[in-house]
């Protein structure tokens, strides 16, 4: 008799003529069934896999260089989250600007009361940061459903602001306003976004000392920024930048005038039904971090 143990693949057995003609059906059927269910499992892996690689290029995700969306909002993404913005704005080089007029008054008036640098809180859907892929952010006090969230460009605007204000105090003798640690945090953050967008532009050169003077590069559309974190506005504005200790919330009571939120914000201060945020009027006092929720119910 043979040993099946010693043959690499075994023996068949074949117990009967009845039998002979019916296992082969029954191991073609079992066959059927597993080829049958590894060509499912292949498919589904494929459109898986061609659904993570249209997410990966998709254009108006890619666009919105906020993060990596969560995958399940990704179609909706474009339609609903991002500002859409692209370089499609001519705007030529200029040497000399406004912001560098010679004249200290006409100068200092656009650098201090710029308010555009205010302009970049927004109070984000915390769905929407959701969709955006973006991290937990800090709660905004007069909606739990919302978010803090700053938009670089913004934020660039301050730390410019800043260093405007830190060069001019030092320049005409006036003691320094804002903590040295603030203004280095500023210069370190806006060399870090230089070399982060590393724009290659090639500025042509001519024997005077203005490269690439009057030269059209192109730009993203700023107003559309503008529109869209209004869209989310936070009810910020700066105030006070040289007192360091202030509340963030103290900030955060100026939306416009018809905002559904000023009662809530009318009772957390305690002021009264006829107090609007616009005309802005500068208050004598200020809550102060770490006491502005003592004794207050804020829910």
């Amino acid at each position: 008799m043979e040993n099946c143990n010693e043959k690499l693949l075994g023996c068949e057995v074949v117990e009967s003529n009845d039998n002979f003609s019916s296992k082969p059906k029954a191991r073609r059927s079992r066959n059927s069934t597993v080829t049958g269910a590894l060509i499912l499992s292949l498919t589904f892996n494929v459109i898986f896999i061609l659904r993570i690689y249209s997410y990966s290029h998709d254009e108006s995700v890619a666009k919105s260089k906020y993060g990596t969306a969560n995958p399940q909002y990704t179609i909706a993404l474009a339609d609903t989250i991002s500002a859409g913005l692209i370089n499609n704005v001519d705007v030529p080089y200029v040497w000399d600007t406004d912001r560098s007029n010679p004249n200290d008054t006409e100068r200092n008036k656009l650098w201090y009361e710029d308010e555009e640098s205010n302009e970049g809180i927004m109070a984000m859907d915390n769905e929407e940061a959701e969709m955006l892929g973006l991290q937990r952010s800090q709660p905004w006090p007069w909606d739990k459903k919302k978010s803090i969230h700053i938009t670089n460009g913004h934020h660039n605007l301050h730390c410019l602001r800043n260093i405007y204000i830190s060069i001019n105090e030092y320049s005409t003798g006036v003691p320094q306003s804002l903590e040295r640690s603030h203004v280095l945090h500023c210069l370190g953050a806006l060399y870090d976004d230089i070399k982060c967008n590393a724009d290659d532009t090639p500025r042509f050169t001519n024997r005077g000392v203005k490269p690439g003077e009057g030269q059209i590069r192109k730009c993203r559309d700023w107003s559309q920024l503008r529109k869209w974190v209004k869209e989310r506005d936070g009810c910020f504005k700066y105030i006070k930048h040289d007192v360091q200790n202030i509340s963030t919330i103290e900030r955060m009571k100026y939306c416009s005038n018809d905002s559904k939120y000023l009662p809530l914000i009318r009772e957390f201060f305690g002021l009264k039904d006829t107090w609007f945020p616009w005309p802005y009027v500068e208050q004598e006092g200020y809550l102060i971090k770490g006491e502005e929720f003592r004794g207050r119910d804020f829910e």
